[in-house]
């Protein structure tokens, strides 16, 4: 795909809708044509959230008629899903790397032995074994190696939650967490 030609077309589609680019959004303004293209496109994504939400707003029927969830394209939808999973991957991740004061540091026992917010870092690998497992189902993509890789990333990703959950239940000094409340 010719990505100028396609940067192009974006931009006059911008035009068409009367959407500035704006000045300090600098990703539109890059050498790098890629990041140019990405950040149009999420200007446009950005513009047809807010205005959809203005048009549906006060209808009855007309958020569900049209939100993401109740689109009634079906393909759709597992990449709806993949994508919204990897925005919240993302902020969890970023989450994962400051410990909180309220949170359980556990040490990852990585890089100079890192402290990380055990229960972001737990739900991080969750989230990203999820979007490991809607991976095939997004991309309508039922070949084996495909499958596989998939099945086994989120079996990585389940250990290392596993080894975080751990981590918070020995950080914690509650050896029973790990129990059924009928071992107990």
């Amino acid at each position: 795909m010719d990505l100028l030609n396609e940067e192009a077309r974006i931009r006059a589609a911008l035009d068409d809708l009367g959407i500035e680019v704006p000045g300090r959004l600098h990703q539109a303004h890059s050498d790098d044509a890629g990041l140019r293209r990405a950040a149009l496109w999420a200007l446009l994504w950005r513009t047809a959230g807010t205005r959809l939400a203005d048009a549906t707003e006060g209808g009855d029927d007309y958020g569900y008629l049209v939100s993401a969830y109740e689109w009634p394209l079906a393909e759709d939808q597992p990449r709806r899903a993949l994508q919204e999973l990897r925005f919240t991957c993302a902020r969890v991740e970023i989450m994962a790397g400051s410990v909180a004061p309220w949170s359980v540091p556990v040490s990852t026992g990585g890089e100079d032995d890192l402290t990380v917010d055990g229960w972001a870092a737990a739900a991080f690998c969750l989230i990203e074994g999820a979007d490991a497992l809607l991976g095939p189902l997004a991309h309508h993509s039922s070949a084996e190696p495909a499958a596989h890789d998939a099945v086994e990333r989120c079996r990585h990703l389940l250990g290392r939650a596993q080894e975080y959950l751990d981590r918070i239940t020995e950080a914690i000094g509650d050896k029973d967490l790990g129990q059924s409340p009928k071992d107990r």
